[in-house]
């Protein structure tokens, strides 16, 4: 068998045997590989730098495996790499392929949709038995009824209190307004999950009254019936 024509390392990983003193038992060196998490050419060069210094190398007259198995292995290894190179070039061609005849298609049927729609002039039913679908028209929103199934209940501590509130259609954020009776209101934003937990200051002569609006794009609701809860 021929010797493989590989690069050849830059520096030699080979030395003369005369040059070499044999290692005592405690200065005995391991082979270092580190194979893990190379990429195919960083292995490939690994295996064409170690099969250039195992060639004719006094030092072992029979590598195993053999020369002929390892430079067979690295054939086969360089032939499957350049093999899904070409795939790859060949899928990325077939990938723009597809995606220029997808747009295509897209603004040819965009372009039979605007037939139809005019032949149709606009008749559901026509449209239907063109095997295309009919939009579904968006009603406007024109006001947010206020929210209801308000409720108030004590939390865990003395001043914690659990408000919940049922969901309104169309609504963005919730506006609370909450505070003792007859005196103040404060003013908060809600968002996300239709429950907050509140910690308020004690009081036990008055209960504290809450109510809620909803707020979307047509403006906000009003009020939600006042509920009143005792924080004590």
């Amino acid at each position: 068998m021929s010797t493989p024509a590989f690069p050849r390392p830059a520096l030699s990983l080979r030395t003369p045997s005369q040059n070499l003193h044999p290692a005592s038992p405690h200065d005995r060196a391991k082979v270092a590989l580190k194979l893990f998490g190379r990429s195919n050419e960083d292995l490939l060069n690994v295996a064409r730098c170690h099969y250039d210094a195992m060639e004719g190398n006094d030092l072992y007259p029979q590598p195993s495996p053999s020369q002929e198995a390892l430079a067979a292995e690295i054939h086969s290894c360089e032939a499957d790499c350049a093999e899904v190179e070409r795939l790859r070039t060949e899928l990325r061609a077939a990938m723009a392929r597809r995606e220029a005849g997808r747009q295509s298609l897209e603004s040819m049927l965009n372009r039979r949709g605007a037939y139809v729609q005019s032949a149709s002039n606009g008749n559901a039913q026509k449209i239907r038995s063109a095997g295309l679908g009919v939009q579904r028209l968006r009603s406007k929103v024109t006001a947010l009824p206020a929210p209801t199934d308000v409720r108030v209940v004590s939390g865990a501590s003395a001043s914690e209190v659990i408000l919940t509130w049922g969901k309104v259609p169309h609504a963005l954020i919730y506006r609370l307004e909450y505070g003792p009776e007859g005196g103040a209101m404060e003013s908060l934003a809600l968002t996300g999950r239709r429950k907050r937990l509140l910690n308020l200051p004690v009081r036990v002569e008055v209960p504290y009254v809450f109510r809620i609006a909803a707020v979307g794009s047509p403006g906000s609701s009003n009020f939600s019936a006042p509920v009143k809860c005792y924080v004590r």
